[in-house]
């Protein structure tokens, strides 16, 4: 009632990919900093490349 549209969107993501849901909250739940660190080396090489050409 209060946020219809959020509600919508939640079921749609856990409908659309359970798995990818799963894996998120697990990475976060179990090392935040470990996904920071690989967020962060991943980040830059790809954007890297990607200005290179």
């Amino acid at each position: 009632m209060l946020s219809p549209a959020g509600d919508e969107r939640k079921i749609n993501n856990k409908v659309l990919s359970p798995a990818g849901d799963k894996k998120k909250n697990n990475r976060k739940c179990f090392r935040p900093w470990a996904t920071a660190a690989k967020s962060k080396e991943n980040k830059h090489p790809s954007s890297g490349m990607r200005e290179n050409g």
